[in-house]
């Protein structure tokens, strides 16, 4: 892992391209850019997107632009690390292969330069977040993203939307 290391998290990337959207593409653009100059890593924490499912062959294109820059930052030796919030948890292959260099499902403990570090996006951890603990267990369940797959993706993200 290399320093400086770089946190974002929480950006909620909306399926609606909106001005307000494209306001917030270009601040982040901006970030990338001093990333690119100073070089590192970058861990983003969760809730990239407002909601996210990947299907086998479909990605949806209102990310273009955004996943052009971080796989730019990772073609240029940026390391990015991505943990998986609450909003875009089912990611899959093009995600963890193509955009990122490791992708979490769970928290992540990493030690650098001698201090120990725990991420989390922190979802359920107050205790009362019973609620949200229950939906979790029913969201990260391997049959109901199986059965999810099988929506076509215009209905999927209708419904996500």
């Amino acid at each position: 892992m290399q320093l400086p290391v770089y946190f974002i998290s929480d950006i909620h990337l909306m399926l609606k391209n909106t001005e307000r959207e494209n306001e917030k593409l270009a601040r982040i653009s901006s970030f990338f850019k001093h990333i690119q100059k100073t070089g590192g890593t970058l861990f983003i924490v969760g809730d990239l997107f407002d909601f996210y499912f990947e299907y086998p062959h479909v990605i949806p294109k209102v990310y273009f632009i955004f996943y052009s820059e971080v796989f730019a930052l990772k073609q240029k030796g940026i390391e990015i690390h991505y943990i998986l919030g609450n909003h875009d948890y089912w990611v899959s292959d093009f995600i963890q292969d193509t955009i990122t260099n490791k992708t979490y499902f769970d928290d992540v403990q990493f030690e650098l330069g001698g201090k120990k570090f725990y991420v989390t996006h922190g979802d359920g951890l107050l205790s009362r977040d019973k609620g949200y603990r229950i939906v979790k267990v029913i969201l990260r369940n391997r049959f109901f993203i199986w059965c999810f797959r099988w929506l076509h993706p215009t209905f999927g993200y209708l419904f996500g939307n």
